[in-house]
């Protein structure tokens, strides 16, 4: 637990005092279980956001000083994102909603909230956000349940992981 809090210190800092030295984006995964819910977050830097829709839509949101409109783009971001980082449960995908989105300066955070089937044991998560962009793409995933956190990393060489619920229960 301490490891992982330093590590998402360092992250952290990386974000907040300068651009980022290598590609990465981080997720913040909670699962409550009395309310069956799975609420997540993703970061995201506006760089590699541009970087995105100009390949995928050949447009490019924003220059430099520009304002990025979610609302316009809106339906196109979340259909990448839900593609992007999917999740089932026992074997059954799963459709997040989104609950809402922020804009920084530099950054956007989009919130996502799923509903569990009760008694789910197995959370599979394919995270490959950015991987065909960037060779040293890392994903880092923090996942926290009933006080327990375990921190997951992905890429391009690891894009899936299953996570037993019932070690959290």
């Amino acid at each position: 637990m301490i490891r992982l809090f330093s590590l998402s210190l360092v992250f952290y800092s990386v974000f907040v005092f300068g651009k980022h030295p290598v590609h990465f984006t981080i997720v913040n995964m909670d699962f409550d279980l009395a309310k069956n819910e799975l609420t997540y977050s993703i970061r995201l830097f506006q760089e590699d956001v541009n970087t995105l829709f100009v390949d995928l839509y050949h447009e490019e949101l924003f220059h430099t000083s520009d304002t990025f409109d979610f609302e316009k783009n809106q339906d196109k971001f979340i259909h990448y994102f839900k593609e992007s980082l999917q999740l089932s449960v026992d074997g059954a995908k799963l459709e997040p909603e989104l609950i809402s989105q922020t804009n920084g300066e530099t950054e956007y955070w989009l919130y996502f909230e799923i509903k569990i089937p009760e008694n789910a044991r197995i959370l599979k998560i394919k995270n490959t956000l950015f991987t065909r962009y960037h060779n040293d793409q890392l994903n880092l995933l923090i996942f926290s349940c009933n006080n327990k956190e375990k921190g997951l990393t992905f890429g391009p060489e690891t894009t899936e992981i299953s996570i037993n619920l019932d070690n959290f229960k």
